[in-house]
């Protein structure tokens, strides 16, 4: 099971996430997929973090989505620094959610692992004087804090909509939209964990009730055959 979590800034969704996995036995994902990315490409980590979450060059908008081969020495060279981060990143997302049991924040985890039935997709928001608070708490002063909230929102609405063509924060996209301010983060916390449990069960009914259907049409054409 993957679940993943798309924040506002200042809505706590990173602490939610990382409570999250805590709660689940989960391994949590959030700067160390850039770690991960820069430590197999030789990039600067505190460069790359900086740089993650703008939008790079138009051609390679939906590069990810339909997962091309992009081996050719025309492609490496065509790609911007952000194109690169969000493809490497994408391909370390595809490969947690084949092998691990996580919780991703950001990146856009949940449109890149659009097409995989395990995965619960979740939104937190908040209103803007919870929030205010919030990166207040951080030592930010309130003007800068107020510019910070506005800038790192559409930053991410703006690159979600690059490289997915995806409304970020849109209900629809979501298995849950949470807010974090009337909510508290504690509630947050139990109920994607109430919603991730039920998934799993629904997914392994699901997938028994499949296998038992399949059986029954095998044996069926077995038994067809044997009476020709």
């Amino acid at each position: 099971m993957i679940i993943t979590i798309a924040r506002e800034y200042g809505s706590g969704g990173r602490i939610i996430g990382q409570k999250v996995a805590e709660k689940l036995g989960f391994t949590f994902y959030d700067n160390e997929l850039i770690r991960k990315a820069c430590r197999e490409n030789g990039m600067d980590f505190d460069f790359v973090a900086e740089q993650s979450e703008y939008a790079g060059n138009k051609f390679f908008q939906n590069i990810l989505m339909s997962d091309p081969a992009i081996g050719s020495a025309h492609a490496a060279t065509a790609l911007s620094l952000q194109d690169k981060i969000f493809v490497q990143i994408g391909r370390i997302v595809k490969e947690i959610a084949r092998t691990e049991n996580a919780v991703i924040v950001g990146r856009s985890a949940d449109s890149i692992l659009r097409e995989r039935e395990n995965v619960l997709n979740v939104f937190i928001h908040a209103d803007p004087d919870h929030k205010l608070q919030r990166v207040l708490s951080l030592g930010i002063p309130e003007k800068e804090a107020r510019k910070t909230m506005k800038r790192r929102d559409k930053m991410r609405a703006n690159f979600h909509k690059y490289y997915t063509g995806e409304d970020w924060g849109k209900a629809s996209s979501y298995a849950l939209t949470l807010d974090s301010g009337a909510l508290g983060y504690d509630l947050c916390v139990d109920l994607i964990c109430q919603a991730a449990q039920h998934k799993t069960q629904n997914l392994a009914t699901r997938n028994k009730k499949d296998e038992i259907e399949k059986a029954s049409s095998l044996l069926r054409m077995f038994i067809s055959e044997s009476e020709e």
